[in-house]
């Protein structure tokens, strides 16, 4: 389907009303340029069609609009929490439901070789990294009172908000790795009250290198991002003050690709925790870890099935049985490839 530019979102609100409403109801949404624009196309028996040409000759639930436009909505919703992708923190394909990494160390330097003599072979004990798949997901908030009092932009903006949550867990899971599984020794840097925002990444990023490992990502803390952002804007113009000015994060930082999460840390209540994690991610008091620099060394996400719908059934009165999942598994690897940075 052709979405460039078009909200998912606002899409399967009128996909909804459709569906619910019947033929006639069909036909005067599609005519509304504004609810299904003219340009719109989508694949059809093999055909790439006009969507509004379509729903005109076609009942909806004879297309694939609503499942693709659902599940549009859903990644819409991931999109935007979305803080350990894109090369952010290390990510290994898993094929099963279990997967195992050699993980080594990083050492020094080769050592030199004298002509005619033969060459050392350096020794290791190869640790592992184990992951476990497990599955997070939920079903969207569709009520039949919602069908029946027409509230299609709630139910739409639900779906949205199960996409915006399954991210959120993933998030949650990278941030327990980093700052609870990992707390023992990774490295740290701790402002002690001054220069919070680049100089504390800057010099993040100098302790991770010092330990022998190459960044791979940062992931920052809204409050965080916050002081980094005032650092480019001076008292008059330059070229950096219109980063801050626009309202966005550069994606890289010093060369370094950087994320962004404000999800809550602590304990997972639904699988039964309840001590409180030993950091807190925030950055507005002392003692709180405001960004993770992260190394090739320190582990990350292993991937099983990314965002998945299943159980889907053709009936707006059993969209609540559609479930949307992951199945993941979060390892850690060496504890020096990931710096702490502490209000």
């Amino acid at each position: 389907m052709n979405t460039l530019n078009y909200d998912p979102t606002r899409l399967l609100e009128t996909y909804f009303e459709m569906w619910d409403k019947g033929m006639g109801r069909q036909k005067e949404l599609a005519e509304n340029p504004t609810l299904v624009p003219r340009a719109l196309t989508t694949n059809h028996e093999g055909k790439v069609q006009s969507v509004r040409k379509l729903l005109l000759s076609t009942e909806i639930e004879g297309t694939a609009l609503v499942p693709t436009t659902f599940y549009n909505t859903v990644i819409k919703g991931a999109r935007a929490v979305c803080a350990v992708r894109g090369d952010i923190v290390p990510w290994y394909k898993m094929t099963g439901k279990t997967l195992r990494v050699p993980k080594g160390e990083t050492g020094d330097k080769a050592p030199r070789v004298n002509e005619g003599a033969p060459f050392s072979r350096r020794t290791q004990n190869y640790d592992y990294m184990d992951f476990a798949a497990e599955k997070y997901g939920e079903c969207p908030t569709i009520t039949a009172e919602m069908i029946a009092d027409s509230q299609y932009d709630v139910m739409a903006r639900e779906v949205e908000n199960t996409g915006y949550r399954l991210e959120n867990r993933l998030n949650y899971e990278v941030l327990k790795l980093y700052l609870e599984t990992m707390k023992t020794s990774a490295l740290e840097h701790d402002t002690a009250g001054t220069d919070q925002g680049l100089d504390a990444f800057a010099m993040a990023l100098g302790k991770l290198k010092e330990a022998g490992w190459e960044p791979v990502g940062a992931i920052l803390h809204p409050e965080a991002e916050a002081k980094v952002l005032q650092d480019f804007i001076p008292p008059s113009y330059y070229m950096g003050q219109q980063i801050a000015l626009q309202g966005f994060q550069p994606k890289q930082l010093l060369g370094v690709n950087v994320g962004m999460t404000g999800v809550a840390g602590g304990p997972d209540t639904s699988i039964g925790e309840s001590s409180a994690w030993t950091y807190t991610w925030g950055y507005a008091a002392d003692g709180e870890i405001g960004a993770l620099l992260i190394g090739s060394g320190a582990g990350g996400v292993g991937m099983r099935q990314d965002i998945t719908i299943e159980n889907w059934k053709d009936n707006l009165h059993q969209l609540d049985s559609a479930n949307v999942f992951m199945r993941f598994g979060c390892s850690a690897g060496t504890e020096t490839a990931v710096v702490r940075v502490e209000f």
